[in-house]
Formats: C-alpha cells, structure tokens, sequence
C-alpha cells in the first residue's frame, strides 16, 4: 500500500510533507484517519475540503493525546460513472449569489468512471468563468493559479482532483489514494497468484484424503 501511495504521489507531485506523511505508513504501528470523497470540479463541495481537514485535526490530536503515530488519508471514489453530479461546482459571486460554473462532456462521459474522463478545453473556460465570476480578494489570483495548474485539459479528473486536494492540503501532510489505480505491477502480481493457484488447484481424483478426526466423525454420523 506504500509502495501504491508513494508512485501516485510523484505521478501528481505531492508536497514534500505528504510524501512523509504517506511513508510512515510503512511502520505497522502507525494508524490512518481515513476519510474521502468522488472526485469534482474544482474540489466539489465545501463539505469536501471540511472532511479533510477533519482528518488532519483528528489525526493530529490522536498522535498528540494517545503517543501513536497516525496519518490522515482521502480516499478519491473516482469509479463513479454519474459526470453530471460532478462537472460542475456551486460559488458565490460578489453579490453573494450562487452561481454554478460547469464543464462540458469530454469523450466517455457518461460512460466510463469518472477517473478515465480526461479533461478538454472547456475546463480552461469554466476557469475563465470562474475567475469572472468570485469576488476579488488577496486570495484569489494564487487561488485561480492552483486550479490552473490542477486541472489542466488532458488528465483525469481524479488526477486533477488528487492534485488540487495536495495543493490545498498536502503541507499540512493530508495524504490522497486515488482508489481508480491500478498499477501495472500490482495487477500482473495479482494474475500470477491466481494463474499459480489455478495451476495448483488439485482434481477431484488427486485430492487429498480428509483428516482423522473428519473421517471418525462423518463415521459416527
């Protein structure tokens, strides 16, 4: 499971902070606050990111009253087909009206998860929208930069979310499993034991005879 967390964290780039976070894993003493999501645009609802934090805290506050080592990991759901529920995101403009910025259907939506929809160029227009739309703030160019840098046209939207959920988090060492990954070695590891297993499998004629205390008792019934 480390060995997963730590190849999809250099894939994304995660936060130096992250990478340790998720590295702890390995000792069989550390625990995890788990906690997670289907991916969105634009980090989906606001209860997301409160989940997260939740983790953090919680985990921080296990390890500081109880002297255990423990972690907080989101789990992206991103095998969910349902592209209508997570295309779009709810903001407030400046005039405190809820607003909803949404992108269009890239080739398999609808169809395939969520993860293997790969963004198009309406992403780069829900970001103009967007950018148009929320209230200016000292917060909201680097804001609209780490969105840009998230979510850019050609990658999944797990990938995008993943990203943007370390982006905001990852420092605070928030550890992100994109739960659609199925690393190459994993699955050929996985193929083997069950091609082995099936090679193993002994027929009817050559298996072995059932133990002494089985066979006395299927006697005495």
């Amino acid at each position: 499971m480390a060995d997963i967390l730590r190849a999809q964290q250099q894939q994304r780039g995660a936060p130096a902070e992250a990478v340790t976070a998720a590295a702890r894993l390995r000792d069989p003493k550390t625990v995890a606050v788990v906690t997670g999501q289907q991916a969105g645009l634009f980090g989906g609802p606001l209860f997301t990111l409160l989940k997260a934090l939740t983790a953090i805290e919680l985990a921080e506050h296990v390890q500081r009253e109880h002297g255990v080592s423990a972690v907080a990991l989101f789990w992206i759901d991103a095998e969910d087909h349902d592209w209508d529920e997570v295309k779009s995101c709810g903001v407030l403009d400046a005039s405190l009206q809820h607003r909803t910025i949404t992108i269009g259907n890239p080739p398999g939506a609808q169809v395939e998860p969520v993860a293997r929809v790969r963004l198009d160029a309406s992403v780069g227009a829900a970001i103009a929208e967007l950018t148009a739309t929320l209230p200016e703030t000292e917060f909201t160019a680097p804001m609209i930069e780490m969105l840009r840098a998230a979510y850019d046209p050609g990658i999944g939207m797990a990938d995008a979310f993943g990203r943007w959920m370390e982006s905001v988090l990852g420092r605070r060492g928030l550890i992100v499993y994109d739960s659609s990954d199925r690393p190459p070695s994993h699955s050929r590891r996985a193929s083997s034991r069950g091609n082995r297993a099936a090679r193993a499998r002994p027929h009817a004629s050559r298996r072995k005879p059932a133990p002494q205390w089985r066979r006395e008792a299927t006697r005495r019934r």
